[in-house]
């Protein structure tokens, strides 16, 4: 958890950041499973579009998948209660030790972009 991080640019867009808590989840399947890094993240925006990036893999291994819509309520507020943000498969070896990723919301206001990047800080698999 962090406390309220305000993020702004030169053009005016701006992003609050008000909570995000990291976290994974491991699942067991018949390859032998794999694990999901998730991130809940809330804030607040004047911006008309934000989103976020989700990837397959961490490190050196990070491929970004896609970027993501987050909803904004009518207050351009947002509260994203658990999104993936990588996926490893580890195929009967779990991995060890510690890590550290992280993703990037970017706002959209018109024309300009802020983009801002959240670190997931150390983390055990």
């Amino acid at each position: 958890m962090i406390p309220t991080k305000v993020y702004n640019d030169s053009k005016g867009t701006s992003l609050s950041i008000s909570f995000s808590k990291w976290f994974i989840s491991t699942y067991n399947d018949s390859a032998g499973g794999f694990f999901a890094l998730n991130l809940i993240v809330s804030g607040s925006t004047n911006a008309d579009r934000i989103t976020m990036e989700t990837y397959n893999g961490l490190t050196q291994w990070k491929e970004l998948i896609g970027e993501h819509d987050v909803l904004l309520d009518s207050n351009k507020s947002f509260k994203k209660d658990t999104i993936g943000i990588a996926f490893v498969y580890y195929s009967g070896t779990q991995p060890t030790g510690a890590f550290a990723t992280n993703t990037v919301i970017t706002a959209y206001k018109g024309l300009d972009t802020l983009a801002v990047t959240l670190n997931s800080g150390t983390l055990n698999y």
